[in-house]
C-alpha cells in the first residue's frame, strides 16, 4: 500500500510560499549525497499540513549520516559544514530585514530573492533532512550501543536511558527566560535600556511555520516587569542553573556506575550537539522564511495580489510577477483549498485543487482500527488522568487547551510553550528525545510521551486517558 512508503509528519496551515524548499531539498540531496535520494512530500487542505519522507530514503540517508557522525574527524568536518550553512543563510535574512525594500526596483526585488534563495539554500537542502533522519534513527543507534555495555531490564533501562539523554545544552526558550529573569533584577532606568538587546537577540522566537508575526519590543517590557515584581529572582536563577548541572553530574555518574565507557559519552555529546542544531535550524528556518515574506509582501504591494492569495504563490512565481509575467490566478484560488507537492529525482511536481486531494488521499490516507491504548517513548516521567484535547496545529491548541488539559499533537513547535504550560501532560505522534516536545517538557517537569506515530489519529476531543510517563503507555479510560 503507497501510506507504507511514507514517514508522515502533520501540522496546522503552513502555505506554500513558506515552506518553498523542494528545489533546495531535491539539489542538496543530488549534490551531497548522489548515491542515495529521499523523496519528499507536502500538502495543505483546509487547517491542516502533512510533509512527508519516502521512508526507504531516509532509511538510505540514515547509514551514511551515522557513519559520518561516529568518526570523530568526519564529525567534525559534518558540523562545521552544518553551522557554516545555517549562519550563511541567518546573515542574508537579516541583510534583507535590515533593508528598506520599497526603495529597490522590480528588477532589484528579484536579485534580492535570487541571493536569498542561493543563500538559504545550502541549509534548507542540508539541514532539514538530515535533522528528521538524526531524530528517527540515532536514537534506536545509541539505544543498542548502551544495552551493547550495560545488561538492564527493559524497565530499569528506560529509567536510566532517560537520564542519560537529557540534553546538557541550554535551549534558546530556556536563555530568554534567563535573560528575562536577570535584567528584570537591575534598577527600572537599566531595565528599559536593556529591553532592547534582549528584544535584537530573541525578535524571532514567537515566530514559526503557523505564524509570520514576531513579538515586539513592549513584549520583553511587559515581561521584565512582571518577573521584576517577585522577590525571589536570584533564586530563580540559581534553580535554572542548578538543573543544569544536575542534568550533567546525573549523566557522569551513570556512565561510571554502568561503566559505558568513552564511546557513549562521546555519542550522548553527539545527541547534546544535535539538540543545538534543532534552535539553530529553527532561528535559520523562521528568520528566511520571514525575510521571503518581506519580499513577497513587497510584490504584493506593487502588483495588487490579494493577501488571501499572496501566500499560496510559489517564489519562481512571485519572481516572474517581478518580471512583467502573468500567474494563472484561478490555479492560485485553488491552492488555497488544496495543494500537493511531491519532490522526486525527475523534479518537482504541483497539484492543486481536487487532483491534490485525490493524489493526498492516494499517498497518504490510512485506516487505523479500534485501539484502547498506544505506546510511545517516555521523555518525562509522570503520571496523570485527564482530558485529550487533538490539536491540528497552534492556533487549535490556542483555542481548545484549557489548564489541566492533556495536549495532544504531531509536534510541538516553539510558539506551543504557552500552551504547554498550561497542560498536565503531552502526548506527540512524532519525535525523538532531542525534539521540542522532550525537551520542553523536561523544562518545565510535565509528563510527556513522543513518537507514537497514531495519538492524533486515535484519541478523540474529550477522552478521558491515563498518561503513564514512566512506561511510554497511553489508555483511553473513556
Amino acid at each position: 500500500m503507497q501510506k507504507e512508503k511514507w514517514q508522515i509528519y502533520t501540522r496546522g496551515t503552513i502555505p506554500l510560499h513558506r515552506i518553498d524548499i523542494f528545489n533546495h531539498l531535491r539539489e542538496a540531496a543530488l549534490k551531497h549525497n548522489k548515491k542515495y535520494f529521499c523523496e519528499a512530500l507536502y500538502a495543505c487542505e483546509n487547517s491542516k499540513v502533512w510533509w512527508a519522507w519516502d521512508k526507504k530514503g531516509i532509511k538510505e540517508w540514515s547509514e551514511i549520516l551515522i557513519q559520518s557522525l561516529s568518526q570523530k574527524e568526519s564529525r567534525s568536518t559534518y558540523y562545521k559544514k552544518y553551522e557554516d550553512f545555517s549562519q550563511r543563510a541567518i546573515k542574508a535574512a537579516e541583510i534583507i530585514r535590515a533593508t528598506n525594500l520599497s526603495e529597490f526596483s522590480n528588477n532589484e526585488l528579484v536579485k534580492l530573492y535570487n541571493y536569498l534563495e542561493k543563500e538559504s539554500s545550502y541549509a534548507s537542502g542540508f539541514t532539514n533532512i538530515d535533522l528528521d533522519v538524526f531524530d528517527i534513527f540515532f536514537e534506536e543507534f545509541l539505544k543498542n550501543k548502551i544495552k551493547e555495555k550495560a545488561d538492564l531490564s527493559e524497565i530499569f533501562f528506560t529509567d536510566i536511558y532517560r537520564e542519560l539523554s537529557a540534553p546538557v545544552y541550554q535551549t534558546f526558550i530556556s536563555k530568554e527566560e534567563e535573560e528575562i529573569i536577570a535584567l528584570a533584577a537591575l534598577k527600572r532606568e537599566e531595565r528599559k535600556k536593556s529591553a532592547k538587546k534582549i528584544y535584537d537577540d530573541f525578535w524571532w522566537v514567537s515566530l514559526g511555520w503557523e505564524n509570520i508575526i514576531p513579538i515586539d519590543i513592549k513584549y520583553y517590557e511587559k515581561e521584565i516587569t512582571k518577573y521584576s515584581r517577585k522577590k525571589n529572582l536570584k533564586e530563580i536563577i540559581a534553580e535554572i542553573a542548578r538543573r543544569r548541572k544536575d542534568v550533567s553530574k546525573k549523566r557522569k555518574n551513570i556512565i561510571k556506575k554502568y561503566k559505558l565507557g568513552d564511546e557513549i559519552e562521546e555519542l550522548l555529546r553527539v545527541l547534546d550537539k544535535f539538540v543545538y542544531f534543532h534552535d539553530l535550524r529553527k532561528e535559520m528556518q523562521v528568520r528566511v522564511f520571514y525575510s521571503f515574506n518581506l519580499l513577497l509582501s513587497e510584490a504584493a504591494k506593487r502588483f495588487g495580489i490579494k493577501e488571501k492569495n499572496k501566500e499560496w504563490y510559489s517564489h519562481s512565481e512571485i519572481i516572474s510577477v517581478l518580471k512583467g509575467k502573468k500567474i494563472d490566478i484561478k490555479e492560485i484560488e485553488k491552492r488555497r483549498k488544496a495543494v500537493l507537492v511531491l519532490v522526486d529525482k525527475s523534479g518537482v511536481k504541483i497539484f492543486s485543487g481536487s487532483e491534490a486531494v485525490r493524489r493526498r488521499k492516494k499517498e497518504l490516507e490510512e485506516e487505523i482500527k479500534n485501539v484502547s491504548e498506544l505506546k510511545g517513548m517516555s521523555a518525562t516521567k509522570g503520571r496523570v488522568i485527564a482530558r485529550a484535547k487533538v490539536c491540528n496545529g497552534i492556533e487549535e491548541a490556542r483555542k481548545k487547551v484549557k489548564k489541566g488539559d492533556v495536549l495532544v499533537v504531531g509536534m510541538t513547535l516553539p510558539d506551543y510553550v504557552p500552551v504547554m504550560k498550561i497542560a498536565s501532560a503531552i502526548i506527540t505522534d512524532e519525535g525523538g528525545i532531542t525534539c521540542h516536545a522532550a525537551i520542553i517538557s523536561r523544562e518545565l517537569k510535565i509528563p510527556c510521551i513522543i513518537g507514537t506515530k497514531i495519538a492524533t489519529k486515535v484519541l478523540r476531543d474529550g477522552d478521558l486517558v491515563e498518561v503513564d510517563a514512566d512506561q511510554g503507555v497511553i489508555k483511553i479510560i473513556k
